[in-house]
């Protein structure tokens, strides 16, 4: 399985407006979806998020700040946001108006907080300020310290959902897991439950411990996946309001510390696609890279993917609005991901339509794969920082 670690890039902002030179595969004339309009966003950035309306672009800009921007794709027109500063690229999140975009910071090192960016005055708050910035300041050393990380939109935009870690200078200590929520009209943060373990939790992507964004599924549960202590490490399921924390029975022959990569879920909410992050499992003999995860049952679905020979996958597949269809990359460049061709295939019949392809992927640092909007509309980073937006039409 390919290596979605992160790579690096110098980010230039600039912006103009051009049409797609990348013309649709011979594949996309086949019954299913055909390319309908394809746009290049000229800029130098990374980690492009739609707008649920289809009239924006996010993404981060400035690697050394890592600023948060929006692209209008009508025009090209970028909006920089300079106090919006660390953005951490996996957690950027469109409320469901299309009005705000919400984000957490990088952790590692330093203090992380949600904020929400209103894309009309281009105006920044922070939702859960605690007055923590350096965490390698003396005034912080040895003290629990608040990651607040990872936040999403419920289906009506009132609420945020973010996930809080309290996490101790000294290793050995406990660590606390507890979901929030924020009521987006007040700004009043909801508590809501938690969990506390000896286990530690890994330095992962951006974030401490949580691998991927939660997913806020319709019947109100969330999400999320772990990376950690043995006990720790899996998929976890919380009733925001509620007081325990679940982990999801799985499959007898997925092992208890492996860590899924949460990519997605189908519009009922009953199953979770994700894949394993650097090694494939076994299932009945056979290996498995990406899959179904019944929340019920906890069974494992392989979703089957079978690039040409000599190809590999370079992004890894998400769900259509659907559930129907899963988009990802191919490559026979494992190494830089040029040259990749982007494929929708439907689950059902295994049949594949190619609709880019001499696509020189970016090696972005959100590893959950090319989101596929409600507008039908996708987004895909290209290796020199520029994005390309496709409009897809069904047959």
């Amino acid at each position: 399985m390919p290596d979605f670690r992160p790579a690096r890039w110098t980010v230039i902002g600039l912006v103009v407006l051009a049409l797609s030179t990348l013309a649709p595969a011979a594949g996309a004339q086949r019954d299913g979806w055909v390319v309908e309009d394809s746009v290049i966003i000229d800029t130098d950035a990374y980690a492009p998020v739609l707008s649920p309306d289809g009239l924006w672009v996010a993404g981060v800009s400035d690697l050394d700040n890592r600023h948060l921007c929006v692209w209008k794709i009508s025009t090209g027109e970028q909006r920089c946001n300079e106090e919006s500063e660390r953005v951490a690229e996996a957690s950027i999140a469109w409320s469901p108006d299309s009005r705000t975009v919400a984000f957490s910071q990088n952790g590692h090192q330093l203090d992380s907080d949600v904020f929400v960016l209103d894309v009309a005055n281009n105006s920044l708050t922070n939702l859960t300020e605690d007055e923590v910035d350096d965490l390698k300041a003396r005034a912080t050393a040895g003290k629990f310290v608040i990651y607040d990380q990872w936040p999403v939109w419920s289906g009506d935009g009132s609420e945020i959902l973010f996930l809080r870690i309290l996490n101790p200078r000294d290793d050995n200590g406990q660590r606390t897991i507890a979901v929030g929520r924020i009521v987006v009209e007040t700004g009043q943060i909801l508590r809501g439950p938690e969990m506390t373990t000896d286990e530690p939790l890994a330095l992962v992507a951006e974030a401490i411990g949580v691998v991927t964004p939660p997913i806020w599924l319709p019947d109100g549960m969330a999400v999320f996946a772990l990376r950690g202590g043995q006990d720790i490490t899996g998929v976890w399921e919380v009733d925001p309001a509620g007081r325990d924390f679940v982990r999801i029975v799985s499959d007898p022959e997925i092992p208890v510390g492996k860590t899924p990569l949460l990519t997605g879920a189908t519009p009922d909410g009953a199953f979770l696609s994700f894949y394993w992050l650097w090694d494939d499992i076994a299932i009945d003999d056979e290996f498995v890279s990406y899959g179904l995860l019944d929340r019920e049952t906890g069974e494992l679905l392989p979703i089957e993917i079978d690039p040409p020979r000599g190809a590999v996958v370079a992004a890894p597949p998400r769900l259509s609005p659907d559930g129907q269809w899963v988009i990802y990359g191919t490559t026979e460049d494992e190494q830089t991901h040029q040259d990749s061709t982007i494929v929708i295939a439907d689950r059902e019949t295994g049949g594949t339509i190619d609709i880019a392809d001499d696509v020189n992927l970016q090696m972005w640092e959100s590893i959950t794969g090319i989101a596929w909007t409600p507008a039908n509309q996708v987004v895909v980073p290209l290796d020199d920082g520029r994005f390309e937006v496709i409009t897809l039409a069904d047959e």
